[in-house]
């Protein structure tokens, strides 16, 4: 089940999949998104190790996948409401 909505920078979707109880996973994207050539197979790599990384740290609240478009590409983001890198561990 999808429940759709808008944000003021485009349209987002709260999906229902395999998320644990307490976490809610949303997708959001431009309102007009933009065309561009790129590997479907490395795009889908790349979205399932972000999502799976933000999964693994986040008991309760949220994960949010966002993408947009412009001249030079895409740029792809996943945020989310977990435990993060502790500050010793960043580089």
């Amino acid at each position: 089940m999808v429940q759709s909505g808008r944000t003021h920078r485009g349209k987002y979707y709260r999906v229902r999949t395999n998320v644990p109880a307490g976490v809610k996973l949303f997708a959001r994207y431009p309102a007009a998104p933009g065309q561009i050539e790129h590997d479907p197979m490395r795009i889908k790599q790349i979205l399932n190790n972000f999502i799976s990384n933000a999964l693994k740290n986040t008991v309760q609240g949220h994960i949010e996948v966002y993408y947009e478009t412009d001249t030079d590409g895409i740029r792809i983001s996943v945020s989310d409401t977990g435990c993060g890198i502790p500050p010793d561990n960043w580089k």
